[in-house]
């Protein structure tokens, strides 16, 4: 018995030594290294990576909203699974002579993250900035909407939307001419009319703009002037007869309505008006595809709930429910980038 316990010790101890030191090989060899693109925590089974600068699963742009002073700084949410948000950098970002609201963030090819955002409650201009890291932000160019002939009085909630088809970069802006205003007959009030009009980089750093062209919209009550603000593009591939969609505000019924189009000038089409998906009063939304297949969307009610939904299809929708962890009151209208692939 002794001479086999001594021989099995001479295997033993070897290998517990070989052991402990792969476990600690494999452990520092995880020391310092950037944040995985899906976290332990992640509910998702998917083989996913992050192409990106910095790993982040999903990314929000947006700003706060209780005092005028933080209509005037970007705060930015980073989150595994794009329910559950984390503070990455709160006021990152404060423009030296302009609001900041309604950011609207991209990754562009060369590596940088781009927000567009409005600059002022009236005026005729929107603002580009962009970033390495999501933190540090410089300005890139300040873009006119009014052009010789084109006068602008409000210009609104700027958002990219990169073609899958064509892969031009445009951002689609919500303006008001001066002379344009509705008079409500209910209500016995004035309602400006915002239309949705689209701009398209010229140049590969983003600081050259075409003109503002007006989108082919067919009005959902027969033609009468509407008002419609926050128009959100998403490309649905399988959807082979009109592959975009868009959500965009009634700025006179306060709902987040749903349209379609066989390319993104349009003509867009009304397929779900009114309060169609139960949400109530809503604005600004803002649609992702999940790896999943499904689709979320985020919209704020402004009175202090950001919330979100889901969809299998971009046509029925679950209730909105209120971003967890006591955020939902503390963000406004902003964009979620995802990062995963």
């Amino acid at each position: 018995m002794r001479r086999i316990t001594r021989r099995t010790s001479k295997i033993i101890f070897p290998l517990t030594i070989l052991l402990i030191t792969v476990i600690f090989l494999f452990t520092i060899s995880f020391q310092g290294k950037p944040r995985s693109p899906i976290s332990m925590s992640s509910s998702s089974s998917e083989d996913l990576s992050c192409d990106s600068p910095i790993c982040y699963n999903y990314v929000f742009s947006t700003f706060g909203g209780e005092t005028s002073k933080n209509e005037r700084q970007l705060d930015i949410y980073v989150s595994d699974d794009a329910v559950h948000w984390e503070a990455l950098a709160m006021g990152t970002y404060k423009p030296a002579n302009s609001l900041l609201r309604d950011p609207s963030i991209i990754l562009h090819s060369d590596g940088f993250y781009y927000i567009c955002h409005t600059t002022d409650w009236d005026g005729d201009d929107f603002a580009i900035i962009r970033s390495k890291n999501l933190i540090d932000w410089d300005p890139v160019v300040t873009v006119k909407s009014s052009h010789n002939g084109f006068k602008v009085a409000q210009t609104w909630a700027p958002e990219f939307f990169q073609d899958p088809q064509t892969n031009k970069i445009h951002i689609i802006v919500s303006l008001r001419q001066p002379d344009l205003t509705l008079i409500n007959p209910d209500h016995v009030v004035r309602e400006s009319i915002f239309k949705p009009y689209i701009f398209t980089a010229t140049s590969s750093d983003l600081k050259s703009w075409s003109r503002a062209q007006q989108l082919n919209v067919n009005e959902s009550n027969g033609g009468l002037l509407q008002s419609h603000i926050d128009m959100f593009v998403i490309y649905k591939e399988d959807d082979k007869s009109t592959p975009y969609h868009a959500f965009m505000k009634n700025e006179v019924e306060k709902y987040v309505e749903h349209l379609t189009a066989t390319s993104v000038m349009g003509p867009w089409e009304y397929k779900q008006t009114n309060d169609f998906a139960n949400w109530g009063i809503k604005e600004g939304p803002v649609v992702v595809q999940l790896p999943s297949g499904k689709y979320r969307i985020w919209a704020d009610d402004y009175h202090g709930h950001y919330q979100y939904a889901d969809s299998d299809d971009l046509w029925t929708w679950d209730e909105m429910v209120d971003i967890p962890d006591g955020i939902s009151s503390k963000v406004r209208h902003g964009s979620v980038l995802r990062q995963v692939k």
